[in-house]
């Protein structure tokens, strides 16, 4: 975060498009709620020191920044398969009820992009709508943004970093070797059978329990304190959405709820199908989480894909982008 306003916050469009991709980053390892939590209080002390000590009432261009930490949060859990639980989910569904496996690099290479132009979309937007008219902001980096530390802080901060990218060069290694070496090759295919992304994430996660935060104190970056307050009713929520799933499809729900969309004439086309698809999550989300709208949609997409001889992976993926989205 440090880093990307350093950059960005020179000028009140900067601030605008620096808490923007600050948290679209952020989000796209960490959940959108938390990022949310993170950078809410920094965007609102940067905000503070942009006014002064003459305290403006706040502005339009306040919202604007606001709104940018919430769209980014949401925005950037697109990029990666760890992003948000309905890309997770989504992935489960496709290779469970579809049989097409979509791994880390796959779901980068298509979310990446995405996430990227609906960023710059969301960034003109607010420019446009709340952004007008804007004054100079201020001189100095805003008091919001420290970068004073404790030696348990730093060193943690940095060990969390290197876990992180170890686990990105662990879940990218396969592809990179398949696309250097061929996906056949011994080497390709061991790293993949190896490396699973759960194991990967198992893995380094594991790493913060044993690297030292601070040596003198002999306390880990990650103690089972912190462990303890840990959402894991977030894993739970995961894990029976996928049951559920599961169950529409082994009882044949999902099958007959295919079969009523296509008979219906909505799902003539692959292209059809996928905006009834997007639509319908789209609809749902409104009424119940993203988590669960997902848990719903795709299972229902994928059935009706297959019923009408269609490749089931866009409109699983229309769909389940769609919950992320709304």
């Amino acid at each position: 975060a440090l880093l990307s306003l350093r950059v960005f916050a020179r000028s009140p469009r900067g601030l605008l498009a620096g808490f923007g991709v600050t948290s679209a980053s952020l989000s796209s390892i960490l959940s959108n709620t938390a990022t949310a939590a993170l950078l809410t209080p920094v965007a609102t002390g940067a905000l503070d020191a942009r006014r002064g000590a003459a305290k403006a009432p706040p502005s339009r261009f306040d919202s604007a920044v606001l709104l940018m930490v919430a769209y980014g949060a949401s925005i950037g859990g697109l990029a990666t398969i760890i992003g948000s639980p309905p890309n997770l989910l989504t992935a489960g569904f496709v290779e469970r009820l579809g049989g097409v496996r979509i791994t880390f690099t796959e779901w980068l290479a298509f979310g990446l992009p995405l996430s990227a132009a609906i960023l710059v979309a969301a960034v003109v937007v607010m420019r446009v709508t709340l952004g007008r008219r804007l004054e100079p902001a201020g001189d100095g980096p805003p008091p919001a943004v420290s970068e004073h530390a404790g030696e348990g802080d730093r060193a943690g901060a940095a060990w969390t970093l290197a876990a992180i990218g170890l686990a990105f060069v662990l879940w990218t290694a396969p592809a990179v070797a398949g696309g250097l070496l061929g996906r056949d090759h011994p080497a390709a295919r061991a790293l993949d059978r190896h490396f699973p992304e759960a194991g990967v994430a198992l893995l380094c996660g594991a790493l913060l329990f044993v690297l030292p935060a601070s040596w003198r104190r002999r306390r880990p970056v990650l103690a089972w304190d912190d462990a303890e307050r840990i959402n894991w009713g977030v894993l739970l929520l995961f894990g029976g959405g996928l049951s559920l799933g599961s169950l529409a499809e082994a009882t044949g729900l999902a099958r007959w709820a295919g079969e009523g969309v296509v008979r219906s004439g909505l799902a003539s086309s692959p292209e059809g199908l996928l905006l009834v698809s997007i639509a319908a999550a789209l609809l749902v989300t409104e009424m119940a989480s993203n988590t669960a709208a997902a848990t719903l949609v795709v299972p229902v997409s994928i059935a009706a894909a297959l019923q009408a001889g269609f490749d089931p992976v866009p409109p699983a993926l229309g769909a389940g982008i769609a919950c992320s989205c709304a």
